[in-house]
Formats: C-alpha cells, structure tokens, sequence
C-alpha cells in the first residue's frame, strides 16, 4: 500500500468517529419519530401493522448500534470514551435491543396514548410529542411555537399504570404536586433502580470512568473506605463529571449508586487529601442516606455536619476547595 493511501486511511480511521457520531443523534430522533404516539396508535390496528412497526424498528436500532460498535472496535474505544450525549444515545438503542425491552417500551406507549385524553384537551393533544429516553433527570418538558414535547426518562417502561398516569400528570396544565411525590416514591422501588443502573453504566468497563488523568477515584475510595469506615461500604460506581464544575465538587446519586467527583478536582496541584474529603463527604451520604422533612428530603442533617467534621484536615480541605471556587468564579 502507498503512502498516501495509508496516510488516507489512517485519516478515515481516525474521523469516523467524529462522522458516526455526530450523526447519532440524529438517527435516534428518526428512531423515536417511528415510534411516536400516532404511530403507534396506527400501528396497533392490527397485529400484522403492529409486528410490522417492532420488526422495522429492530432492524433500524440493530444497523445503527452494528455502525456504531464498528467504529469504537477500530479505535479500541468504549462508551466510557464517548461525551454524554452520544454515551446516553448509545446506551440507550443497546437497551433497547437488549430482552424484551423494546416491546415493553412500545408497550408503555401504547399505555400513554390511552390514559393522554384524560390529561389534554382534544385540541392540544395534536400538539403533543411524548417519548421515553435516557434521560439525566425525570422527565423534561419543552414548548415550541405552541408544541409541547414531554421526553420522560426510560426507568419507566416497565412502571404501573398509577406511575404512568402520575407522570401525565405532572406533565399536564394541572400539574398537582401529590403525582410528584408518587413519581419520587417509585424511584426508591428495585423495577427503577435496576433499569437505571442498567443504562447508566451499559457499553462501559469496569473502572472505566474512575481513572482520571491524575487521580483514581477508585484508589481515593478504597482509601477513605478503610480509614473512616472500617471497609464496610460496598464499592458504589465511581465517576468523573464529563464538565469542569467549581461551585459543586461532588454528588452522590442513590438511585444509581453513584458517587461522582468534579473533574475539575483532577489536576497536579489538587492534593490527594482533598479528593479523600469530597469522597468522605459523598459516602457519607450514602452511608447516613437522607430522612424527610415536610415533603422534603433532608441530607445535610446535623448528624451529617458532625460526621463531616471529623475528617482530619476538614478545615485545610474545605478552604483548598473554596479558593479554588472563587478563583473560577
């Protein structure tokens, strides 16, 4: 093979990438479009028309998902190497292909068309988009030119009806504040949690989004685990944010079992000792959970501030992090 030639394909090789998945979301939004609410409705007619509609979908979700591993097996990548956004569209098309997911997904918008007339009016209902996706949050409700488009987060497929009917309702003109706390409630249930964690961390190996340039969270973890709780704390997924953050340096996310720490912690002159506190103080919450407070979840209880405190170099980390805040600030 020539220079240039190689030189050519070594340049195709290393932008296919860039091509593949700057047209992910793109196709996804094709993919829900095939799946939005009228075409379901249509489809489900007849059982030819509706076996129809589940075998085009699979075909479609397959050849992407055939591209898109292609691509990241030619440059030896992972999801873990993808930004948020093409990650949560990746997970989310090989969840879908994955067991009965598909169906159940199909299923639940079936549900959606026949509980929506109770929530819209006749007219606004021509003006409604409804889609289930990995999400970050919920649910997410966006207006344009007198649209409403209500994406709602994918845990749900497999939720009861009274959670459906929950969601329209939050989603709904009405927007009663008791269908939020019935929607929070089933985040705490095991059917939840378990597709959650599923889309979260599906396409990523193990340790594939702890290991920083600098710092390895799973080192800091093993660290604080040993020292403050006597190793009793079972290894939650350990993450880097994908975004620079200074006002909040850490998070821990229950329903996913999640501990993630700012990457903007991720650096040479950020001591060892100051990732440990941000990993203390996170694991505190997963160890100490939160107790409720007039409908409102209460994590920063006293009895958490106390347990804070005891970190040896509490005052010399907090006031580390706060100059590095107002420095970016």
């Amino acid at each position: 093979m020539g220079r240039i030639k190689r030189d050519h394909l070594v340049f195709i090789l290393e932008n296919m990438s860039i091509i593949g998945f700057r047209n992910l979301i793109k196709r996804v939004d094709q993919i829900q479009q095939k799946m939005g609410l009228r075409e379901i409705e249509q489809a489900s007619r007849s059982a030819g028309s509706y076996q129809n509609l589940v075998d085009n979908l699979s075909h479609d979700l397959g050849e992407t998902i055939r591209n898109l591993d292609q691509i990241l097996n030619t440059q030896n990548k992972t999801a873990a190497n993808l930004g948020m956004r093409s990650r949560r569209a990746y997970q989310w098309i090989r969840f879908l292909l994955e067991d009965d997911n598909l169906l159940n997904h199909l299923d639940t918008l079936q549900r959606v068309n026949l509980f929506l007339p109770g929530y819209f009016s006749r007219p606004a209902l021509k003006r409604i988009r409804l889609a289930f996706y990995h999400l970050g949050s919920l649910y997410k409700i966006t207006e344009h030119k007198g649209n409403r488009e209500i994406l709602v987060q994918e845990s749900f497929i497999d939720a009861p009806d009274q959670i459906i009917h929950a969601i329209l309702e939050a989603c709904s003109p009405t927007k009663r504040t008791g269908s939020q706390k019935i929607i929070r409630g089933y985040c705490f249930s095991s059917d939840f949690q378990k597709i959650r964690t599923r889309l979260e961390y599906l396409g990523i190996p193990p340790g594939g989004l702890s290991r920083g340039r600098v710092h390895d969270l799973e080192v800091s973890f093993r660290r604080v685990n040993q020292e403050f709780f006597q190793g009793r704390i079972p290894l939650p997924h350990l993450v880097w944010s994908s975004r620079l953050t200074y006002r909040k340096f850490g998070h821990y996310q229950w329903d996913i079992d999640t501990v993630m720490i700012s990457k903007s912690l991720d650096q040479p002159q950020i001591a060892a000792f100051v990732v440990d506190f941000v990993m203390y103080h996170e694991l505190l919450h997963k160890s100490l959970g939160s107790r409720e407070v007039n409908g409102r979840r209460m994590s920063h209880t006293t009895r958490f501030k106390k347990a804070e405190e005891k970190y040896p170099r509490y005052q010399e980390a907090k006031d580390q992090l706060a100059r590095l805040a107002k420095k970016r600030s």
